[in-house]
């Protein structure tokens, strides 16, 4: 609390003490200020520290996740394509038989469908049938294939009401990835002891 000087006149202050008070009063806000500046610089150099901290912390964790996930030991297990014996590729089959691809369509079904003529029939088809298959492109048309192959669960239909296309047919699918689908070639074998005679080779 600040006392009155003893010449201090009452209900009035002089210069003097005018002039004291403002020195005192100053000196205090200066102070104040200081000691504020002091204050923030030493909150803005830890809100500095802190995020570059967090951003170290956080880039740690971040490459030690991706190390571990790249370390991680995944197990695949191949279904198909698989190594089958023709005894039991033959029991997986609904229809096996040596064909020749007649005509192919990949543009009016969701898949490549091709039409073949049932030239000898092992399984599940009759001789001059007709069959439809898919769904693996690049089927040669004119040449002779033996396959195996396993019925769709339902009729394929086209896409659009197109006329050139075969229409909604009984589908059947090569399968084990195209392997079960065996292109076939003509070789002559020689005997001296015998007349020629030509192999199918598949």
């Amino acid at each position: 609390m600040w006392n009155r000087p003893k010449n201090q006149l009452s209900g009035f202050a002089t210069n003097q003490d005018l002039n004291a008070i403002e020195s005192k009063t100053v000196r205090g806000m200066s102070s104040q200020l200081c000691f504020n500046s002091a204050k923030w610089k030493a909150a803005g150099w830890n809100f500095v520290t802190s995020l570059r901290l967090s951003i170290l912390v956080f880039t740690a964790v971040l490459i030690t996740a991706r190390l571990t996930s790249a370390q991680q030991t995944v197990q695949v297990v191949p279904v198909e394509p698989g190594i089958i014996k023709l005894e039991n590729l033959f029991k997986k089959s609904d229809t096996v038989a040596l064909v020749k691809v007649v005509s192919g369509d990949t543009e009016n079904y969701a898949t490549a469908v091709y039409k073949a003529e049932v030239i000898q029939s092992f399984k599940g088809a009759a001789v001059g049938e007709a069959i439809y298959f898919g769904p693996y492109e690049g089927v040669r048309l004119g040449w002779e294939y033996v396959l195996f192959l396993r019925r769709a669960a339902k009729p394929l239909a086209p896409k659009t009401t197109a006329k050139v296309s075969y229409g909604t047919v009984n589908y059947s699918e090569v399968f084990n990835e195209g392997y079960s689908s065996m292109e076939t070639s003509y070789e002559c074998v020689f005997d001296a002891r015998k007349s020629p005679s030509i192999a199918i080779m598949v």
